[in-house]
């Protein structure tokens, strides 16, 4: 059992055609879901605190165990929370260009994703911040998160 490698694993997603696959090594990859070719590539890790000095170990984990990083298409976005970023990454589906970053803070999971809203799951309180933008909209504090959310219907 490698408890390490099992955290990581990630399913990949179907959506217009594509097959996304988050590497969870620094690449979340768009594949043509027929033929199987690479559709486009993005660079989803922070770059080393220091490129010269490799000795010091690999990229900051983030994060909370029991919260899998997640990727989430909505429409024609993709917001993707990587274990090794330290931002939120908003992305155009069909390109993989992206459109907004959101510093990460303290964020375990993404809750949901509306047609307004991404709401944002932190260790002790979740906050929503615009799709369109990014932009943060609200924030609540309310002890230890223990689940990553259930939305019904429309409402919040």
């Amino acid at each position: 059992y490698d408890g390490e490698r099992a955290f990581l694993a990630s399913a990949p997603i179907v959506t217009g055609g594509l097959v996304l696959c988050s590497t969870q090594v620094g690449v979340l990859a768009a594949l043509d879901a027929v033929t199987g070719t690479l559709r486009w590539a993005y660079f989803d890790h922070d770059p080393p605190l220091d490129p010269s000095n490799r000795s010091r170990g690999g990229p900051i984990y983030r994060g909370r165990t029991g919260f899998a990083p997640r990727t989430v298409v909505h429409r024609d976005r993709i917001v993707h929370l990587p274990t090794f970023s330290s931002v939120v990454h908003c992305l155009d589906r069909e390109t993989g260009e992206p459109l907004w970053t959101r510093p990460r803070e303290r964020v375990c999971s993404i809750g949901l994703v509306t047609e307004e809203l991404v709401v944002l799951l932190e260790d002790r309180g979740c906050r929503a911040v615009k799709l369109a933008d990014g932009g943060e909209v609200w924030r609540q504090s309310t002890g230890p998160i223990t689940g990553t959310g259930l939305a019904i219907g429309d409402d919040l």
